[in-house]
């Protein structure tokens, strides 16, 4: 359990010109500690090889509970526990220097952020209310670093982990000793309801000696999955996002609402991106760990496996910080006694890498992150005017790097691409956010870029040529959709398979349209959908 006073480490990547098992540039690992006294040390590795990049020790590090990385790669961020802030520092290059970007009257456990709106989400704990922070990240914003909101009411008893969903519109706040309670928090600043509070029924069968350690929440923003843990086991209960209902993993046994793994003491768990499998690590008995993968069917609950990493090797000494890479390829786990961080498959879980943490003290690693190559390609074709055609229906973005606005008035649908587009083994991967929340989207790859944006429904289209229809999704009410996922191929063979070959050095183009049911200005009664900004991807 991490409570105040517990020793402590940190894992995140920092922005370097390194490879890693094949995926790509932009890979290396931020470790922090919590060792003795106040000024904490912390190490860069190249994860590829395991050399020590960087290294330093900075009161600003100290007790990180929690480390993100911000603006697309180029900052990193650090909760403290014990130094009550959040701290950050540029990542461009090895040299780190934090500094305080926002000082809390007590302890901050965990961090996230809101990178369309520019804001920093942490968990707090002011006079023993634990309430989740809004924080300003805007640079030339006469706020920045200040706090602009917080909860009222979020609290549920002692609470150190949350997670903020893909789209940034709930947050999940599970109590520690947990009871099937959760705190649900409206953070869409758009939203009528913007930090307000709404709570979940118990889950059933839930001993009371077990703890929520942890929770993740889908790509899709529609599955929260807590990791509750105890001497007896561990314990994934599933909870529906847009039904506010529990998943009941097997109907025919009233009151079992959760899978169970015999592993115990789960630490951590993270979905693995696109998919409905979660990685989980535990700290087990005594020096004992594990970690493991958990495929969990949403579409038929009671059809789920775990799969345990490298079972009975003893190389997970009291493990308990796990983290996903973004290409959902790759996992690392931490481990003590010696202090090491181990790289699986996800797939196959088979070791592939491990990396030996110069170290004389024993530490107890709990809080890791993976910085991979999160932005695979440059966004344009926005819809606030910069493309000189303005959008067709009177109805600009509201935000930075969108499409036009929808009639849902969500300030306009966004794309964004993630993984790595190498042709035959990519992992390129598309989100959008902010679009209408049902109808059908459509993700559109053509080989050319239009040097004038053309009206395409209420929205603009900058893409075209060969145009092809790579994938048909449905947001499912959360007003995003990600592809591929599941059994989807891959964007560079799915492309293959429409007829347009892709090679390595061309460019493709990507963008996604969607159903927007109410025309707004004045336009076509026709013109029932939108678009996305762009995305011009290298492969």
């Amino acid at each position: 359990m991490k409570l105040h006073s517990v020793t402590s480490v940190c894992f995140s990547a920092l922005v370097l010109s390194s490879s890693l098992l094949g995926q790509g540039a932009n890979e290396a690992i931020f470790v922090g500690s919590t060792i003795a006294g106040s000024a904490d040390p912390y190490w860069v590795y190249e994860p590829n090889t395991g050399a020590l990049l960087s290294s330093g020790a900075s009161v600003t590090s100290n007790n990180c509970t929690g480390s993100r990385f911000l603006k697309g790669g180029t900052e990193i961020a650090l909760a403290s526990s014990l130094g009550n802030q959040i701290t950050k520092s540029n990542a461009t290059n090895p040299a780190l220097t934090f500094t305080v970007l926002t000082p809390l009257s007590g302890a901050s456990y965990g961090i996230d952020e809101d990178h369309l709106n520019q804001r920093i989400w942490t968990l707090s704990d002011q006079a023993g209310s634990f309430e989740l922070r809004v924080i300003d990240n805007n640079a030339s914003s006469p706020t920045f670093g200040s706090i602009l909101g917080s909860t009222t009411g979020a609290a549920v008893g002692l609470v150190e982990s949350w997670a903020l969903a893909p789209d940034k519109k709930v947050a999940v706040v599970p109590g520690l000793s947990f009871n099937g309670v959760m705190a649900i928090v409206d953070t869409d600043p758009a939203s009528p309801t913007y930090l307000q509070v709404d709570y979940s029924n118990p889950v059933g069968g839930i001993p009371g000696s077990y703890f929520a350690f942890d929770i993740a929440i889908s790509s899709d923003s529609r599955w929260a999955v807590a990791a509750v843990g105890g001497t007896g086991g561990t314990l994934l209960p599933r909870f529906d996002l847009l039904n506010r209902v529990w998943v009941d993993t097997n109907p025919a046994s009233a009151g079992i609402q959760h899978v169970f793994l015999s592993q115990p003491n789960v630490g951590k768990i993270e979905f693995v991106p696109g998919t409905d499998s979660v990685i989980c690590g535990g700290f087990g008995l005594g020096v004992n760990g594990w970690v493991g993968r958990a495929d969990l069917s949403t579409s038929a609950p009671a059809n789920w496996t775990f799969t345990e990493f490298v079972p009975g090797q003893g190389l997970l000494e009291k493990a308990s910080g796990i983290a996903v890479s973004p290409s959902g390829r790759y996992c690392s786990a931490t481990a003590q006694n010696p202090a090491r961080v181990h790289i699986f498959e996800v797939a196959t879980g088979n070791l592939v890498r491990t990396i030996n943490i110069s170290l004389s003290t024993a530490v107890n690693m709990y809080e890791s992150v993976w910085r991979g190559s999160l932005d695979a390609g440059t966004a344009f074709c926005f819809g606030d005017g910069s493309t000189g055609v303005s959008c067709p229906c009177s109805n600009p973005s509201g935000g930075s790097q969108r499409g036009c606005d929808n009639s849902f008035a969500t300030g306009g649908g966004r794309l964004l691409a993630t993984g790595i587009a190498q042709v035959g083994a990519d992992t390129l991967r598309f989100t959008t956010l902010q679009q209408a929340p049902n109808g059908t989207t459509i993700l559109l790859q053509g080989t050319s870029q239009l040097a004038n944006a053309a009206p395409f429904g209420m929205g603009l289209r900058c893409v075209g040529g060969s145009l092809k229809r790579l994938y048909v999704k449905s947001p499912g009410g959360t007003g995003g959709i990600a592809a591929p996922t599941g059994t989807d191929l891959s964007v560079s063979d799915r492309s293959a398979v429409l007829g347009d070959t892709i090679v390595a050095g061309q460019h493709r183009y990507y963008m996604a349209y969607y159903r927007d049911p109410v025309v707004v200005g004045g336009c076509s009664a026709l013109s029932t959908f939108n678009a996305t900004n762009a995305m011009d991807v290298v492969w």
